[in-house]
């Protein structure tokens, strides 16, 4: 795939306990303003069980979800401008958070350097379209896929689909990788953050 544009619609690193955590979010408030820059909002999301302290300057979220910490990146910078590793760190320190398992998440929007839409690219590189009219009488016009793939104790799964409407010409890419571990590597996960993403552009680009 030749790629023309990146968009980072957000990224983001996520660490999992094995219990609910006993401690509200919004109680250790006042000790996240010395984590994230000030001034900083403070709500429940959709669901009324989702805690999220915002930072509008850093552009960075901090998401509470029973046995789950976010910390989330919107700024469309890439991993490694926003101390995100040391955020959740100082955060989970904060609230006493036994992590057994953690994750790496990029959501992306790609532009092509094609006359196809991303949906027909999609369709060429992983369908067989040969098999499939044999059981598609129609013409088969785009596709998405989701791809798993495991390394040792690490978990990766890829989602490629078109953005939007069918017609659109973004590709939509969101790669989460998760990983075991009975505490955050945290004198590597800045590296693996960077790194992953940096493998996922190389990936895309080889296709």
């Amino acid at each position: 795939m030749k790629v023309k544009k990146v968009e980072i619609l957000f990224t983001s690193i996520v660490a999992v306990s094995d219990r609910p955590v006993d401690i509200d979010i919004r109680s250790v408030v006042e000790k996240l303003k010395n984590i994230i820059e000030i001034p900083l909002n403070v709500g429940t999301a959709v669901d009324g069980q989702t805690m999220v302290v915002s930072s509008p300057r850093s552009q960075i979220d901090i998401i509470q979800s029973q046995n789950r910490l976010q910390v989330r990146d919107n700024s469309g910078l890439e991993p490694g401008q926003k101390p995100l590793p040391k955020v959740i760190a100082d955060t989970l320190k904060q609230l006493g958070f036994a992590c057994v398992a953690y994750g790496l998440n990029y959501d992306l929007l790609i532009d092509l350097e094609s006359t196809n839409s991303p949906g027909e690219i999609i369709r060429d590189k992983f369908l067989n379209t040969g098999k499939l009219k044999i059981k598609i009488p129609s013409v088969v016009v785009g596709a998405a896929v989701k791809l798993r793939y495991t390394d040792k104790s690490t978990t990766s799964n890829l989602q490629l689909d078109t953005y939007g409407s069918p017609g659109s010409e973004k590709l939509h890419i969101n790669l989460n990788v998760q990983r075991d571990a009975k505490q955050l590597p945290l004198s590597t996960l800045s590296k693996s953050f960077k790194d992953r993403y940096r493998d996922l552009m190389i990936l895309l680009k080889s296709w």
